[in-house]
């Protein structure tokens, strides 16, 4: 648990020299502007999201395999699922403590808040909702968006506050 100090600062744990203030989150997001943090990191984020299209299409197959065994009875239940199980899956991993999907921990990439944080859950569903909205949208042509922004964040990264960032610099950076 956390609380404020004499100078108006958060504080967590309640441990002393620990601050959240002003000074500490202008030191992150000053950490999080490094180049190196990003460089290579649209090539990993598409070769991770590659591969959770694969476990998503798995996923899909098991689905259908259990609809086509059940005759159809399941259907009703099981499609409707498969609607919202991108934006779950998504959503739960990148807020999760790998700040990651299952793709994009093995393309060595996270999510990250511009401050250094982790995402929360509401951050994380909004950046894939906006993804998915970008995407069904301008059938993918906003995501060429990240080519051209320094930082290598496409649009749905700008507008939810996030950004994607290598992993290994990230461990070797601090965060």
């Amino acid at each position: 648990m956390g609380g404020m100090n004499e100078n108006g600062d958060l504080t967590r744990g309640g441990r002393r020299g620990f601050r959240l203030g002003r000074d500490e989150e202008a030191l992150s997001a000053d950490r999080l502007t490094d180049p190196a943090l990003v460089e290579g990191a649209t090539a990993r984020r598409i070769v991770g999201y590659l591969i959770d299209l694969v476990i998503l299409g798995a996923i899909a197959i098991a689905v259908h395999f259990l609809v086509f065994a059940t005759l159809g009875l399941l259907a009703p239940l099981l499609y409707p699922l498969l609607v919202v199980l991108p934006l779950a899956y998504h959503s739960l991993f990148v807020a999760s403590d790998a700040s990651a999907t299952p793709g994009q921990r093995v393309a060595g990439v996270q999510v990250r808040r511009l401050d250094g944080g982790r995402p929360g859950l509401l951050q994380a569903f909004v950046m894939v909702a906006l993804f998915y909205l970008t995407l069904t949208l301008t059938s993918g042509l906003l995501l060429l968006w990240c080519l051209f922004d320094d930082r290598g964040r496409c649009l749905h990264d700008i507008l939810s506050g996030t950004l994607v960032a290598r992993t290994d610099r990230l461990r070797d950076a601090g965060f």
